[in-house]
């Protein structure tokens, strides 16, 4: 098992420098989500904390017992943890100095002896987890992902896991789980294990024969585990043996892999480990029954006792079955048996048609319905010969038997490393299966705090719709592209474009191969996905303060190596107050010169457009690309540098089917609305937009020398009023699809507007 060591500080060039130091619910519940655990210990001081249980209580499934025998554990924590190891120092488990971590460490081992009323032989080993070596998940993030479960249904189908998990064994899977809550941060891991995933690529033939034994690997762990406390059946040590057959033949296949993590593999499959599949295969019968004290466990010439035992016994019943064919002859009753039960042992049963039959010196036994049940002295002095001896090979068998599963335990440390390692095996595999199968290229590893994915593409969504799904390059960095505002229309893609681009970072960091043509990925410290909301009622939360909470966790915690997801910030609330609570986030994101989180930030507010020019070394602005075809959108789902002009709210709600009285009247209020605010703002004939050119205009003069606004908005004011309609009028010609003359003549019409101010008398 693992004790958590929390990062407060972090280590550089010998000095330690404080970092901010995590909330502890939110510290509480990241560990809580990455492990996912089922059951959690208290001591009854802790017990008795409600602020502590509340938090707790926000993981669903995970149930909080008070242990009251913690204190008395904790108390000699060293002498215990070194007694159960077996070790005279706690140094090689890295506890020798964190009493903190002994105390939990033995309370643990003190909670499962008293539970499982056993000496767990199978624990041999115990790790510090560092929580700096992983990438951090927070709960908000994982779920946003749908890493392991989707956010509509709560089914793994259609999951992040459900793509990736190409895994064919149990333990497999779980490892597989577990690198996927506990992301590497250290480039050389992650460079061994995606050189692991490229040899496994290069070598088809050996791979789908590994994968074609694995298919057929039973969990090894899982029957340790059984057998240490003595739940275990003789049919797990047959299917123990059965594995370990299967990881012998895995282990000729991998002969041919030279790469340092499948020596580390075949190295684990221990020729000592034949020792175990000898004792299982000499002692164990081939298909044993369930019960372990009713016999039928042990192969003859095991035992020569045990042998002799069953011997008699046979001779016995051999005897009965004798006396059965006498008594028919005797009595001249065809139908007369005799037959056992636990209750009454051996009985003669005669049917009531031949009662008058029955011998005298038969002992009336039980009345039934049908029939009458006998006995005879000398039948029940073989009955108890029969019952001594068997219950007397019943003991021996459960004994040897216990002594077998003693003998094997012994080989526990072997046996739990060999498992471990052949799930791995099983990842890696997968992960090179995945790699071919869905045309996934090799990450590139930086430590230059830049993300560059060239044709990126969202591995659910790929998959689903395979030609057709549109790949789309990023590009973030701590300098000129440290934060993206990205605008565009709903449809058009900016939510799969933002997860697309966290989980090719995600997967590059689990040592996997990526949906990408190109990636060259840096190690991140924290992956932060702020994506839609809902009520959290029973905590009292409305939806627009779950955003605020998750951002403002975001914003207390992200470091320059984190990267940070932003869709649609302020939108729960009105439209000035979520513009600008929106503008001050993204800001804050960029303004100082040592904290500078890469960030991709999707908004409706087409406003936030504005902070390119004022951050333009820190800031670029990218728009979802759109055409319009017959007055309707066409979406391209292509990310293009450059802003965003229309939102084209009414024609997506034309698309989702919205009833035609609605969508006509919207389109009314929009243009009424926009007249409005011409007449209003007379002179200002660059606004014959949509609504958000309306609001822009607004929002600029809103924020008018605002943090240095003002001086970039009074250079735009330096344009005068006919060259800003010059341009306007440039940026709508198809000068692709236009004849020379066309040209020409529109030319003529711009210098004329130049000149007298004057609208163009044909458009077209």
């Amino acid at each position: 098992f693992q004790v958590i060591e929390f990062n407060l500080k972090a280590n550089k060039n010998g000095k330690d420098i404080k970092i901010r130091e995590p909330e502890p619910e939110n510290l509480i519940l990241a560990q809580l989500n990455r492990f996912n655990p089922s059951e959690c210990i208290l001591q009854e001081k802790d017990y008795n904390d409600a602020e502590l249980l509340k938090i707790l209580k926000q993981e669903k499934k995970l149930n909080v017992y008070c242990f009251f025998e913690f204190r008395e554990w904790s108390r000699n924590a060293y002498s215990e943890i070194k007694k159960h190891f077996r070790v005279k120092t706690l140094r090689s488990f890295g506890l020798e100095n964190k009493r903190s971590a002994q105390k939990a460490a033995a309370a643990l081992i003190g909670y499962f002896k008293y539970t499982q009323k056993e000496k767990l032989a199978h624990l041999r080993n115990l790790k510090v987890y560092r929580d700096f070596d992983h990438l951090i998940l927070d709960p908000s993030t994982v779920e946003n992902l749908e890493l392991f479960y989707t956010l509509r249904e709560g089914n793994r189908e259609g999951s992040f896991f459900d793509v990736l998990d190409h895994t064919l064994t149990a333990s497999g899977g779980r490892i597989l789980k577990s690198w996927l809550k506990k992301p590497l941060c250290d480039k050389k891991k992650i460079s061994k294990r995606l050189d692991a995933v490229d040899q496994g690529i290069k070598k088809f033939e050996e791979r789908e024969k590994i994968r074609e034994i694995l298919k057929n690997v039973l969990d090894i762990s899982r029957i340790l585990g059984r057998l240490s406390l003595g739940v275990g059946r003789a049919g797990d040590l047959n299917s123990l043996k059965d594995a370990l057959d299967k990881c012998f033949l895995i282990k000729i296949e991998l002969a041919d892999f030279k790469f340092e993590v499948y020596q580390e593999i075949e190295q684990a499959i221990d020729e000592k480990l034949k020792k175990v599949i000898n004792l299982v295969d000499s002692n164990i019968v081939e298909d044993p029954p369930l019960d372990l004290k009713n016999g039928g466990l042990i192969k003859n010439g095991v035992h020569s006792k045990l042998d002799r035992l069953r011997d008699q016994v046979r001779g016995n019943k051999d005897w009965i079955l004798s006396l059965e064919q006498e008594e028919k002859k005797k009595t001249k009753i065809s139908s007369l048996k005799i037959k056992f039960n636990k209750i009454f042992g051996y009985y003669i049963e005669i049917s009531r048609a031949n009662l008058h039959l029955a011998p005298r010196n038969y002992i009336r036994k039980q009345t039934m319905v049908n029939a009458e049940r006998f006995i005879t002295p000398e039948l029940k002095k073989y009955e108890e010969r029969i019952l001594s001896s068997e219950e007397e090979i019943n003991k021996i068998e459960y004994d040897l038997f216990l002594e077998l599963v003693g003998e094997i335990l012994l080989y526990s440390r072997e046996l739990q490393n060999l498992a471990k390692k052949v799930g791995e095996l099983d990842c890696f595999l997968a992960f090179a299966d995945l790699a071919e199968k869905e045309n996934y290229s090799k990450p590139k590893i930086n430590e230059l705090n830049k993300i560059g994915i060239v044709e990126g593409r969202h591995p659910v969504v790929d998959k689903l719709i395979k030609e057709e799904y549109v790949a789309n390059d990023v590009k973030l960095n701590d300098k000129d592209h440290q934060l993206l505002v990205i605008t565009g229309p709903n449809m058009a893609g900016k939510s799969v474009l933002l997860r697309q681009a966290a989980l090719i970072v995600l997967m590059a960091h689990l040592g996997c191969y990526v949906p990408a043509k190109k990636a060259d990925i840096c190690l991140v410290d924290r992956i932060f996905v702020r994506s839609g909301a809902s009520d959290a009622i029973s905590k009292g939360l409305s939806t627009f303060m779950v955003e605020m909470v998750e951002t403002a966790h975001i914003l207390r915690n992200a470091t320059t190596k984190s990267l940070i997801i932003m869709d649609e910030i302020g939108r729960g609330t009105s439209t000035y107050d979520g513009i600008s609570i929106a503008w001050a986030i993204a800001e804050h994101l960029v303004r100082s010169s040592k904290f500078r989180p890469k960030t991709l930030f999707a908004t409706h507010y087409h406003e936030l457009q504005l902070l390119e020019d004022k951050f333009l070394k820190r800031i670029k602005n990218y728009n979802l690309a759109v055409e319009e075809k017959n007055g309707e959108p066409v979406f391209l789902h292509k990310m293009i540098p450059g802003r965003a002009f229309n939102s084209y709210a009414v024609s997506v709600a034309k698309l989702a089917g919205m009833p035609d009285e609605i969508t006509v009247r919207a389109v009314t209020i929009l243009s009424n609305l926009e007249k409005k605010f011409r007449k209003g703002k007379e002179g200002r004939s660059d606004l014959d937009g949509d609504v958000f050119s309306t609001q822009t205009a607004l929002f600029e003069e809103q924020f008018d020398g605002y943090s240095g606004l003002g001086d970039e908005k009074r250079k735009r004011k330096s344009l005068n009023k006919k060259g800003k309609k010059v341009l306007k009028e440039l940026e709508k010609m198809d000068i692709y699809n236009m004849t020379p003359v066309e040209a020409l003549n529109r030319l003529v019409e711009l210098k004329t507007i130049v000149q007298t101010g004057g609208e163009r008398e044909n458009p077209h």
